[in-house]
């Protein structure tokens, strides 16, 4: 019963998403908070709010979370869901725009009784001033079909921002100085990085990239199938180039591995290939590998990513999205050392060299 009720609900949840009217649930008694409920960062600082749930008497299945935010002094980067609700809903999304979260989970078998985390949201200071990060009234705190939410005490995060802050900007924010040519433009690339043209390799390179997409079941058109080959093939930028080949034909199926988008973000592929994170995320997929990364990063660490602390961020977005440096052979000695005393064997698949890359580069 329960699995056919959170399976209906997800699909509400998602009807609602698109406009389409759903009858009122009665209020309840759940509560939901957030933790801190105040925060002072200086502009530039990134920090995290965690979503917490009382259940306040009900045994909860699902949890619908929706808060708002200035989007003039804060930005909205991420959110994870906890373990009590492992299983996120198809209906989710971060709106910076609007200044709007909304995420969802589930679970199965035995109900939620206890209070907990639900779930954790990172956000960037983008601007001084005083800002309210609140819950939303269409939140919801789902039993076995029955809202059992008490929307009167829903919790809200005063925070201040004051000054410049010694972190990196977020990812929205973080601009690719050096020239990026659009790969699907084949003489423009080619005359712009004074190269010749290689049919041969394109036309290798080419099937390989439609073998790696159905590798990573990423549906290309032949126009973007074209446009990474000649990635591949000649680059896109200075920085691109010096990588060769191979090393980017292995960005890009970092990339449809991490990503999953057709319509490849080539200021994106840049950040990967030159130490930044990336702006243009996949919510979906980074939730599908978060619990086998942050079991990694613990064992590096000790401990769950202080994003506050740039090389903890910077480590923690090499390991989600396969984030490379320019190269210091150095240091990479020094991180497969660090990996084979931690992990006891030699880095193999392409996560395994990330680490390395974070234990060499952002953990040095």
């Amino acid at each position: 019963m329960k699995k056919f009720v959170a399976m209906f609900l997800s699909l509400a949840f998602a009807m609602t998403s698109f406009g389409v009217s759903l009858p009122a649930l009665a209020a309840g008694t759940g509560m939901m908070t957030f933790s801190p409920t105040s925060e002072s960062v200086k502009t530039g600082d990134s920090f995290t709010v965690g979503v917490e749930v009382n259940p306040n008497g009900a045994s909860l299945d699902t949890i619908r979370v929706e808060l708002s935010y200035d989007p003039t002094k804060l930005s909205a980067t991420v959110f994870k869901v906890g373990s009590l609700f492992p299983n996120l809903t198809p209906s989710y999304s971060i709106n910076n725009a609007a200044g709007v979260v909304s995420f969802g989970a589930y679970k199965f078998g035995p109900a939620v009784t206890k209070a907990g985390t639900f779930g954790i949201v990172t956000f960037h200071a983008i601007s001084s001033g005083t800002s309210k990060i609140s819950l939303l009234n269409t939140s919801k705190m789902i039993q076995d079909g029955t809202e059992t939410i008490n929307t009167d005490a829903l919790g809200s995060v005063t925070v201040v921002v004051d000054g410049v802050g010694i972190t990196t900007p977020a990812a929205q924010a973080s601009p690719v100085s050096t020239l990026i040519h659009d790969p699907s433009k084949y003489e423009e690339l080619l005359a712009a990085l004074g190269l010749v043209s290689k049919p041969a390799d394109f036309a290798k390179y080419k099937a390989l990239v439609k073998s790696d997409a159905l590798a990573f079941k990423v549906s290309l058109t032949d126009a973007q199938q074209m446009a990474i080959a000649n990635f591949i093939t000649y680059g896109a930028s200075a920085e691109t180039i010096k990588l060769g080949a191979g090393e980017r034909r292995a960005v890009i199926r970092d990339y449809f591995e991490t990503v999953g988008r057709p319509d490849v973000i080539w200021n994106d592929i840049q950040r990967m290939s030159t130490g930044q994170k990336l702006i243009n995320r996949n919510l979906a997929k980074e939730q599908s590998q978060v619990t086998l990364v942050l079991s990694k990063f613990k064992m590096m660490v000790g401990h769950n990513p202080n994003f506050k602390v740039l090389a903890e961020d910077i480590a923690w977005n090499t390991m989600m999205y396969r984030i490379r440096f320019p190269r210091n052979l150095v240091l990479e000695q020094q991180g497969i050392v660090k990996f084979k005393k931690i992990f006891k064997h030699t880095p193999v698949t392409p996560l395994e060299w990330s680490i390395v890359r974070a234990l060499g580069y952002a953990l040095k």
